[in-house]
């Protein structure tokens, strides 16, 4: 009798350890958004790269990827972006890692408010 006793409260108090976590979890949803939360995460572990390439026409095109490698392979199929598609691929220039995806993004803001020349003076001189 003890032992079904003993086991029974066992079973109870995981289940009520259960019940906690489903709180604390619908918590999150609502607080943060496990969503963003888990994006905001995934995005600290992975590597963002700023690139720069070159257009058919010569033109420049500055763009954000987590994996330069796949985003070079789309831009050659045209469906990398609407302006290479337009352009079409030559080769790419320059990359280089930032922090996160915010990081990326700014920079890449930056790049874009550049001259042609400037463009290619920043990547060269190394600028993160």
């Amino acid at each position: 009798m003890f032992n079904n006793w003993l086991l029974l409260s066992i079973v109870y108090f995981k289940f009520l350890e259960f019940i906690l976590y489903l709180n604390i979890l619908n918590y999150f949803k609502k607080v943060t958004g496990l969503k963003t939360l888990i994006y905001l995460i995934d995005d600290m572990e992975q590597k963002w790269f700023v690139y720069l390439l070159e257009c058919l026409d010569g033109s420049y095109y500055t763009g954000v990827t987590n994996d330069v490698d796949k985003r070079m392979n789309a831009h050659t199929e045209g469906k990398g972006s609407k302006y290479v598609y337009g352009k079409g691929f030559k080769k790419l220039i320059a990359a280089i890692s930032c922090k996160n995806k915010s990081e990326a993004c700014k920079t890449e803001y930056k790049i874009k408010q550049l001259s042609k020349k400037e463009k290619l003076e920043w990547f060269n001189d190394g600028n993160t």
